[in-house]
Formats: structure tokens, sequence, C-alpha cells
């Protein structure tokens, strides 16, 4: 008998996040500088010039500022003005209308274990004036002097990112909006990596290679008039969908039953590969969640016709039919390669008496996975513990997850994906990174489905509701009476 395969994948994760100015040791899960400038001693409520009060960021912990060259009162100020905060209230402005340069340093504890992976973000924005930013990136070299390792500007003449001995980052920045900002070492490394609103550089050659410790993040600008550059938290992010707890959990077992019967079902997904369905019979995807303190359940319906038998000869799961999970429980944004990560490769196949054949491909996350294959559709269910998500990860009201559920469509045999689409986002890059993922928040009761049109999107109309208000009343009643004996049998001369 023919098998038909199809694919489940990635069970993904990286490790935990924080909204601020901040610094981690990835390698050792430790956040080394973290401030979101909303617990500074002094903000200035003005706009440079027109206060002369020195607001000098004072409130990381762990960590500390130090400012550095600022000949000009207030030209580094924790401010509140304009409401131009990223994120809360306060943001930190560096500003200046004489030509100088100056710094505001964030400190960390020394970082001295080789090879372990030293990550910096922080959302920046930039006017277009000359350098209106740069950072330094510091250690100490083998003698304990300290170093720059990295240097980086924003060239305002240019409009581009560069490295300070020249080198094109390959990065463009854009001014007067909020971006975020990352940097990556690796202690003792040759080269480090810049992030720029998603986009990461090639591997950058370091200023000092015999840098072997990480003590310090230098930030800012140049001697040039005009100059500005802002600093603030990354803001937190806004779920696009909701899982409600339950308490009863479902039976694993590839089919609908009355414990999804509270579930919202999300069915906004969109091409972001390959040629969009020709109809909702080629292709169709609506999907579901729920948790409990054990567990993260999903189901998923896939309307596909034609469905294919899996191609032994393709190269790469991705050119069958297929779903695609992914999951940040901590919703850190970040490359796969941060710790945590798993991926499930499950391979149904249908014959013998058991038509549910599951077989992991990989290093699986363990949890249960069943598929149900009808003629035009398959129907997925899962239940996967939040133990083997990550570390040190407790689901309660509120928490906000990297959440990612993507299908591939192929219609015809060959290393040729017909089509792939994604929940809630346009991007086809969630496999290279979290930071692609929508985002879910765990909560008490399911978002309820909001509208009648979401109603009939999602598959829940009455086939009696003919005009589709979500009421089956008399208003149907007479649009059944109005076709009543309608006939419409081809070549037939009594059918009018």
């Amino acid at each position: 008998m023919k098998k038909l395969m199809l694919v489940l994948v990635a069970v993904l994760l990286v490790a935990a996040s924080a909204q601020a100015v901040m610094v981690e040791n990835v390698t050792s899960d430790t956040v080394i500088f973290f401030d979101d400038f909303e617990s500074a001693s002094v903000v200035d409520p003005l706009g440079y010039t027109s206060s002369p009060t020195d607001a000098d960021p004072d409130g990381a912990s762990p960590g500390t500022w130090t400012v550095l060259n600022e000949t000009e009162t207030g030209s580094v100020q924790v401010t509140d003005y304009d409401s131009l905060a990223a994120e809360g209230s306060n943001y930190l402005r560096l500003h200046r209308t004489t030509p100088a340069w100056f710094q505001s340093q964030l400190n960390v504890a020394e970082q001295t274990n080789t090879g372990d992976a030293i990550h910096f973000e922080t959302m920046i924005m930039v006017n277009d004036t000359g350098v209106p930013a740069f950072q330094f990136f510091k250690g100490k070299d083998s003698g304990g002097t300290e170093q720059t390792l990295a240097y980086t500007k924003f060239e305002g003449f240019s409009d581009n990112i560069v490295t300070g001995t020249g080198v094109d980052t390959g990065l463009d920045y854009v001014a007067d909006e909020w971006k975020k900002l990352e940097f990556d070492w690796l202690v003792g490394a040759d080269t480090f990596t810049i992030t720029y609103d998603g986009t990461t550089s090639a591997a950058l050659d370091v200023g000092n290679t015999d840098v072997v410790s990480f003590t310090a993040v230098a930030l800012g600008m140049h001697s040039i008039s005009g100059s500005a550059s802002y600093y603030d938290a990354i803001p937190e992010p806004v779920p696009v969908g909701g899982f409600g707890k339950t308490a009863t959990a479902p039976t694993i077992d590839g089919a609908y039953d009355s414990t999804w019967a509270n579930a919202k079902v999300y069915s906004d997904f969109y091409t972001v590969d390959g040629s969009a369905p020709s109809d909702t019979e080629d292709l169709r995807v609506r999907y579901c969640g729920m948790w409990d303190d054990a567990n993260l359940y999903i189901l998923a319906e896939v309307t596909d016709n034609p469905l294919l038998n899996r191609d032994s000869g393709n190269t790469f799961y991705w050119f069958d039919d297929s779903i695609e999970i992914y999951t940040d429980v901590h919703n850190k944004d970040d490359q796969y390669s941060a710790g945590d990560i798993y991926q499930s490769t499950c391979v149904i196949e249908l014959g013998g008496s058991n038509p549910l054949t599951i077989t992991p491909f990989g290093t699986p996350a363990p949890g249960t996975y069943r598929m149900v294959v009808n003629a035009d559709s398959y129907v997925l269910e899962a239940s996967i513990p939040w133990a083997t998500l990550g570390t040190s990860f407790t689901p309660a009201f509120g928490s906000i997850i990297g959440f990612g559920i993507g299908v591939n469509d192929a219609d015809e045999a060959g290393d040729v994906r017909d089509t792939q689409s994604m929940w809630a986002t346009s991007s086809n890059r969630l496999w290279e990174n979290s930071k692609y993922f929508p985002t879910v928040e765990l909560v008490e009761t399911a978002p309820a489905q909001t509208t009648c049109t979401e109603q009939w999107d999602n598959g829940f109309g009455s086939p009696y509701d003919f005009n589709k208000d979500c009421i089956v009343d008399v208003e149907d009643l007479a649009d059944f009476v109005a076709s009543w004996l309608d006939c419409t049998i081809p070549a037939d001369p009594a059918c009018n």
C-alpha cells in the first residue's frame, strides 16, 4: 500500500529575555546589565537645551553607568520629554549643539570565560546629521588593560553603519525612528556581529584581537554639531493571539472533542512563499491552542486537495505537505543556537492496522502528536510538556510566548513547494530566528470568535443559515421558500 507521509517539524526554544537596555551572558543565562530608565533618580522634563538639569542615568541593576567627557551639562539626560519613549515613560537622550564628543558608558562585571556568548540590546533612534551615534564595546587584554574590542558608528553622511576602521557593515539605518540594535560576541573571538532592525551583519573583525574579556559598552556621539541619539528599553510585545487555560486535558487522538469547544479558532494565514492557493479546497488552515500547568495543546486542521504521498526523492521535508510548529516560551527573539532548542519531525504513514505511525527525526521535543488523514484534509493534535520547552519557564496567566504555525503545500511530486502559509505573519524566516515568531498570551479564558464573518470563515456557520447572519430564523426560511422547486438539472427540458 502506498504511504502518505506528512511532516510536523520544529518545536523550538530560546532562553529568557527582559525588556530593557541590557547585556546578557547567554552562555550562563545571566543578565549582567539592566536599565529601563524608569527608576532614574532625576528625570529631565524639558527639551535640550531648555533645562540645566543634570539627569545622568543611574538606575542600572545590575551594572553601573559612567558619563565621560560631558563638558556641557545636559547633553546626557534621562528624560520623558515629548513622550518620545519607545517603552514606558523615560529614555536616554544624547544631544549636542556644539562640536564635541561624549559617552554614556554602561559597565558590567567583567566576563572572562573564553567562548561565553555576550549579547547587548537596546532600542535606538538617531537623527541624520554627521555621526549621530557610536558604540564602543570594551574588554581587557591579556595584560589587564581595558581596550576597545569593537567600534561601530552610524554614518549620517551615507546613512549606514560602519566599523571604526571604516568597514561597511551592510546595515542601513533609518533616521528618526526607533529600531532595535544588537551586538553579539564570543569572549576571545576574532569577530562579532551587529544586528539592526532584525538584519544581522556578516562576521566583522574585532579591533583588538588580544581582548580576552568583556567589560563595558559606551554609547556616544562624535564631534559634529547637531547630532542626536536616543536609547530606550525594548518594547513589550503585543500578542496577536490568546490560548485559554483548560481544566480538562484533551485526548490526543487527532480528533475534535468537547474540550476544544471554547478554544478560539485562528484562520488568518498568509502566503509567504510560492503562489497563493487557488481556493479553500486547494489549501485552508485553521488551528486553536489551549494550555494547562503541564502542557501546551495544539489542534490544527488543513484542507488540502490534492494530498500527496511524501516523495522519497525530496531532499527536504518542506517540499511535501507538512505542518510546522514553532515555540519560544521566553520570547527572547534570538537565534536557534542560543540554547533550549528542539526540532521534532514526525512522519505520518498510512497503512497497516495502525494508520498513525509517528517517527521522530533529529532531536525531538518529547510530546504526543497524532494525526488523522482524510480524503482531502488532515487534522493534527499535539500535547507538548512545558518542561521540555525551556529552562526556568512556568506558565501563568499573562505569560507571552513566541509561537508560530505554518503549512507547506505540495500539489505535485518533486522538489517543488507550491505554497507556504504562516499564521499571523508575512515572514517566511521563522526557521532562522525566533524574532520572526508571532506571539500568544496565555489567558484564563480564550478570546471569543468576535464576528459572524469570523464564524463562517472558521467553518462554524450553520448549513441552514442561508443568509449567513449566524441566526437560523424566518429570513432563512423565506430564502428557502423563494427557491422552492428550483430546478438545475442540465439538459432537462422540464427544468426551469
